[in-house]
């Protein structure tokens, strides 16, 4: 059992059941991220739409998961990490169960975006639930396992039921299934968190503000965000317009490698995950390591115009690996952060995820944009530079490394 620093107004520590209740929340909600993207096509067809509809619908997911991501930790200070994120979890599940029902690109494109807002609203909770509570010898290693679980787990699932179900049975069950899980995992999450309050959260509204306004001032977290808004925008890419592409201009090479490659993708970001937790306490500064890892990824990221099948699954096996690798880095560094101390963390995550699914929001409008004007080639090789370009932006965090406990 992982244990914390005990307070007046917190639990002892985080409970084995509770740990598993939000790697199960963060698990359904990738699902629900990822069974879109891979189900395009299918949807494409079903509502003779073309890629710049189909932009919409991928994009709508981070759009409304970034409206909801800051107004969370400002949700938590007043009401508490475990009601924040359940609510966000039926909102999620809810959404996702009236997609089934949807007529339009254009309705489906809206209730994606209510779904991420419910996405939104469990996801910065969750974290911060955990880096508040967790000793720092174990912080690193549970975060990047919660996020890259999620991921590896939660969203290759999603590629492989919607490319293995959907053709068979339908873009509709797919959602259906996913939306179901969201809300029994809000059922547990209910029954298994502990009603959780920061003991240094303000208690007055304006106090809490005062606590918003200080994290949204702090140069290190919009450095943080800047740093890694490429990738952010690679990843999702990637992920987004891997099947659109091989359907487009590999047809030959089948519908399922689209599914492969974003499987692998996301369990590889799992052993990426604790290579990057592992380097996190190294004592080495994060943000020297986040720059090595995220130039690397920018430069694979840029070869995949020109790569055959089996040199692209070998790519993005790479590309994951290196995704996992900056998660327990990115999610670790607002911890170390001054003016995120005393009850801030959960609006400097939620700043955080707010500022990177709006740009891969942006970045699914863009590629879309990029693809009609230039082709995939010129697209793929934008977005792998621009991962690197973004990287100075880490300059402006303040010196950001593991302190070696003294015994």
């Amino acid at each position: 059992m992982l244990t914390a620093k005990p307070s007046p107004s917190s639990p002892p520590g985080i409970r084995l059941p509770a740990i598993v209740a939000l790697f199960a929340g963060v698990f359904a909600l990738e699902i629900m991220w990822t069974t879109a993207e891979i189900l395009l096509p299918l949807i494409g067809v079903s509502f003779h739409v073309g890629v710049g509809q189909l932009g919409l619908v991928v994009a709508g997911f981070p759009i409304g998961y970034a409206v909801t991501s800051l107004p969370s930790g400002l949700a938590v200070l007043r009401w508490g990490h475990r009601t924040t994120l359940v609510l966000g979890l039926l909102l999620m599940g809810g959404a996702g169960l009236f997609s089934i029902a949807t007529t339009s690109a254009g309705e489906l494109a809206a209730l994606r975006i209510v779904a991420g807002a419910g996405g939104g609203l469990f996801f910065a909770p969750s974290l911060a639930f955990q880096a508040e509570l967790l000793p720092e010898r174990f912080r690193s290693l549970v975060l990047g396992l919660f996020v890259s679980t999620g991921l590896g787990f939660g969203g290759a699932l999603g590629f492989v039921l919607g490319s293995v179900w959907g053709p068979t049975y339908g873009w509709a069950l797919v959602f259906g299934i996913a939306a179901s899980l969201s809300v029994a995992v809000a059922v547990v999450c209910a029954l298994a968190l502990p009603a959780l309050h920061h003991p240094d959260a303000p208690p007055r509204p304006l106090a809490q503000l005062e606590t918003t306004r200080r994290v949204l001032r702090s140069r290190s977290v919009w450095g943080i965000s800047l740093g890694f808004a490429g990738i952010s925008m690679a990843i999702a890419v990637g992920l987004d317009f891997i099947s659109t592409y091989l359907h487009d201009v590999h047809p030959g090479w089948g519908f399922g490698l689209a599914g492969v490659l974003g499987a692998v993708t996301l369990a590889a970001t799992i052993p990426g995950s604790l290579l990057g937790a592992w380097a996190s306490e190294r004592g080495t500064d994060r943000r020297v390591v986040g720059a090595l890892v995220v130039a690397v990824f920018g430069m694979l990221g840029a070869t995949i115009p020109f790569l055959d099948a089996a040199e692209l699954v070998a790519d993005f096996i790479g590309l994951g690996l290196l995704a996992g690798a900056t998660l327990p880095i990115f999610f670790e560094m607002p911890s170390h952060i001054p003016e995120v101390q005393g009850g801030g963390v959960a609006v400097a995550v939620g700043f955080l995820e707010t500022s990177q699914t709006v740009v891969q929001g942006v970045a699914a409008l863009l590629f879309a944009i990029a693809v009609l004007l230039s082709g995939y080639t010129w697209s793929w090789i934008a977005f792998g530079v621009l991962a690197i370009l973004t990287l100075p932006a880490l300059g402006l965090v303040v010196p950001n490394r593991a302190v070696r406990a003294v015994p």
